[in-house]
């Protein structure tokens, strides 16, 4: 009964949404903050499917690790990743602007990543860089799915993330060719620094968001 009942809100708002002009449906991906935050999980399908697919195979070229040692370094980053989401869900319940929460979370594992770059480190360096690397990154995912939750207009919230999450499937198809690219050219540097480079890319695309939801507020 309650089931049937939130539908029937979903409906109701979708359709006052509908009357006031406001985009629903597929047209969602056309508003400014919905197209931000698609671009938003692209990134952030881009640094993760790069981590996963290729961080093993550039931290033995690079730091002469073993393969046995490379994965337990990537091993350590999703356990770092899921203690950040749960400081990321805290976070988002507390933090009013997080935008620049998630933003600041997106400098420091970059930051992290980039660091990965320079060759030869030590085994204990190599781990708390990946460390800190997963921990960050992952405080950004609780509050990201609130920010969708208040972009999306009452009644496509559904709908909403739906669309952005199709974000996932885009950035995990195109970063293992441009990553798989960077390693066939012998430069497994290359593959932080392009890592890096998303996860600072995301930034970017947090500021559009912010700018979007501003321009709403405005024109409300």
């Amino acid at each position: 009964l309650c089931d049937a009942d939130e539908r029937h809100e979903a409906r109701a708002a979708a359709a006052r949404s509908r009357a006031n002009g406001e985009r629903t449906g597929i047209a969602l991906l056309m508003t400014p903050v919905i197209a931000a935050l698609f671009a938003f999980y692209v990134i952030i399908a881009m640094a993760g499917s790069g981590i996963k697919s290729f961080s093993v195979v550039a931290l033995v070229d690079l730091h002469g690790i073993t393969l046995a040692s490379a994965n337990m370094a990537l091993s350590a980053y999703f356990v770092a990743a899921a203690a950040g989401t749960l400081l990321g869900g805290w976070m988002a319940d507390r933090v009013q602007r997080r935008e620049l929460a998630t933003a600041v979370a997106f400098i420091l594992s970059a930051g992290f990543v980039m660091l990965l770059t320079f060759a030869g480190l030590p085994l204990a360096g190599v781990f708390g860089l990946m460390l800190g690397a997963g921990f960050f990154i992952a405080v950004v995912a609780p509050m990201r799915d609130v920010m969708v939750r208040q972009a999306a207009p009452r009644g496509t919230v559904g709908t909403a993330f739906g669309l952005v999450t199709t974000g996932f499937s885009a950035g995990a198809a195109v970063a293992p060719v441009l990553l798989g690219w960077v390693v066939d050219q012998g430069a497994p540097g290359g593959v932080f620094w392009a890592i890096g480079a998303f996860t600072l890319a995301g930034v970017l695309t947090l500021t559009g968001v912010g700018a979007a939801r501003a321009a709403h507020r405005v024109r409300a």
